[in-house]
C-alpha cells in the first residue's frame, strides 16, 4: 500500500508544486496584506489536506475493500462519495483563493496605476 501512496502522490507533484508555491507567497504577502494572506495559507492547507488524506483513503479503499468482501457497487458509491467530498473541498479551496485575491486588489489604494 505504501508504495501506491508514494505513486499516487508523485502523480500529484505538479500540484504540490502549486501548493509550495501557495505558501511562499503566503509568506511574501504577509506583512503587507496579513487578511490575504490568511485566506491563501487556508486554502494552500486545505489543498494540501485533501490531496494527502484523499490519496491515502483511495489508495487504502480497495484494500480494505477486498479484505472486507465488498461488492463492486458498494465500492462504487463510496468512491463517488470520496469525489464528491475532495470536489468539495477544492471548492471550498478555490473560493479562498479567490477571496484571498479580492481583498488583495481591494487593499490597492485608487490612486496607484496599475497598468
Amino acid at each position: 500500500m505504501a508504495m501506491s501512496v508514494i505513486g499516487s502522490l508523485l502523480g500529484q507533484l505538479p500540484i504540490f508544486c502549486a501548493v509550495i508555491a501557495g505558501f511562499v507567497a503566503t509568506a511574501m504577502i504577509w506583512n503587507r496584506h496579513p487578511p490575504a494572506a490568511k485566506l491563501l495559507l487556508a486554502a494552500s492547507l486545505l489543498v494540501t489536506f485533501e490531496l494527502v488524506i484523499g490519496l491515502v483513503v483511495t489508495t487504502a479503499i480497495p484494500l480494505i475493500a477486498s479484505q472486507r468482501s465488498m461488492n463492486t457497487m458498494n465500492i462504487g458509491v463510496l468512491f463517488a462519495a470520496i469525489g464528491l467530498l475532495r470536489s468539495l473541498l477544492l471548492a471550498i479551496a478555490w473560493g479562498l483563493l479567490l477571496a484571498a485575491v479580492m481583498v488583495a486588489v481591494r487593499a490597492i489604494p485608487e490612486d496607484v496605476e496599475t497598468h
